[in-house]
């Protein structure tokens, strides 16, 4: 029980009274390899890449009651004459290398509440659920990029883990948890949905980077925090309906009179029109954008351009700013210091001049843990909301080689 059988034949054939309990692992490296059609326990498909593929054709339906692994850039490729379907019970693993059921014959379907396990492995091909899956993404050897091994709608725990870092390919619903641990999420063009019971786990400095969002239904005098958003209100008398929140991470928001964390929220939905409510607004202090924590306090804007001081207490161990009296909450609300310091963008030191030094201040700010630029929106050389190395290469573009001027405030 528990043992490993291995194989490097080109065709392997089983004794008659051959009985699985562990694993059988095809591994040959020479040439293709022709994987035995029967059920199994466990499968691994080792080594071999391209030049030792391994080949299964499936003559009948087929089940794995444990695991499917492929490692060590192994290519595992089935087929069928006629439609069959291969059927993973309990985990199906891409250490590395790809299994590819392209086959418009081939279907790979995934046991309700089956585990999808992703190192740096990939899948050709769109799986079938039976119900909902876990997904894991476990690299520590590259960033990836989520494809059709992460089912759009049939998620139930996402774990993001490893250390290198994962980002969206496409949008998300998770119906249970968003497990984001010491590593990167980043949503890209995608988004994030968290189910009606869905919750959002962070890792203190590794807020998701992009877009999540849930919606949920409200009462009068019951606390909502979305998921664990970082957005929470409690309504007032006569407060009801449905609300979505969109949270957005890693960029700040323009318009005047704020200069922002690099975290939004739009809110909308909810009745009476304009409904009020307590707020409770949470932080990642990686999303501080350079300012200084103890004056943060809470903007409200109707249309993302005119932003309003809403005050609120803040709480630098909790990472919070509480607005206890009750205000209008459908709108835009975000972090941050009054604005109106923006003058000369590029101009990191705050001595009116755009020139070598602001760059070296930039470089530092960057690279070296140096100080954040004097006005925040200073660092934002081209005006995109963010203070990332494109604003250095604008810079050294304008200063030696002839480049446009920085952004206008």
């Amino acid at each position: 029980s528990g043992a490993t059988y291995k194989t490097s034949s080109s065709v392997t054939i089983f004794p008659p009274t051959f009985t699985e309990q562990g694993t059988v692992r095809y591994q040959r490296t020479t040439s293709d390899q022709t994987v035995t059609d029967r059920d199994y326990q466990s499968v691994e498909f080792s080594f071999g890449a391209e030049t030792a593929r391994k080949l299964w054709d499936l003559a009948a339906d087929r089940i794995v009651d444990g695991s499917l692994t492929t490692n060590n850039d192994a290519q595992a490729v089935l087929t069928a004459g006629v439609p069959r379907t291969l059927r993973v019970d309990s985990l199906l693993r891409l250490t590395s290398g790809i299994l590819d059921v392209s086959d418009p014959e081939v279907s790979l379907v995934l046991a309700d509440g089956a585990l999808v396990r992703r190192a740096t492995g990939s899948l050709s091909g769109v799986p079938t659920c039976l119900g909902v899956v876990d997904v894991e993404y476990t690299s520590t050897m590259d960033s990836v990029v989520t494809g059709s091994e992460l089912p759009a709608g049939a998620v139930r725990n996402l774990s993001i883990l490893g250390n290198k870092g994962v980002r969206l390919g496409g949008n998300v619903t998770v119906g249970g948890t968003l497990l984001v641990a010491d590593t990167g999420l980043s949503t890209g063009s995608s988004a994030v949905t968290l189910g009606s019971s869905g919750l959002l786990d962070e890792t203190a400095g590794w807020p998701v980077d992009g877009v999540v969002q849930t919606t949920r239904p409200i009462s009068s005098g019951v606390l909502e925090e979305f998921g664990n958003l970082g957005l929470a209100v409690t309504p007032s008398a006569g407060v009801s309906g449905s609300v979505l929140v969109v949270r957005t991470s890693g960029s700040v928001v323009g318009g005047s009179g704020v200069i922002s964390i690099a975290r939004s929220f739009v809110v909308s939905g909810g009745s009476p029109a304009g409904w009020t409510g307590s707020l409770v607004l949470a932080y990642s202090e990686s999303e501080l954008n350079g300012l200084a924590e103890a004056g943060l306090q809470a903007f409200w804007s109707s249309d993302g351009t005119n932003w309003t001081a809403r005050g609120g207490t803040i709480d630098v161990s909790a990472n919070t700013v509480t607005i206890a009296t009750p205000v209008a909450i459908p709108g835009q609300w975000t972090l941050g210091l009054p604005g109106g310091c923006c003058v000369n963008r590029g101009d990191m030191n705050d001595d009116n001049k755009v020139i070598v030094s602001d760059l070296t201040y930039l470089v530092s700010f960057l690279f070296k843990a140096g100080p954040a630029p004097v006005c925040a929106a200073h660092g934002d050389v081209n005006n995109d909301g963010k203070t990332i190395v494109s604003d250095l290469t604008y810079l050294v573009n304008f200063l030696f080689k002839g480049g446009p001027a920085p952004a206008g405030c």
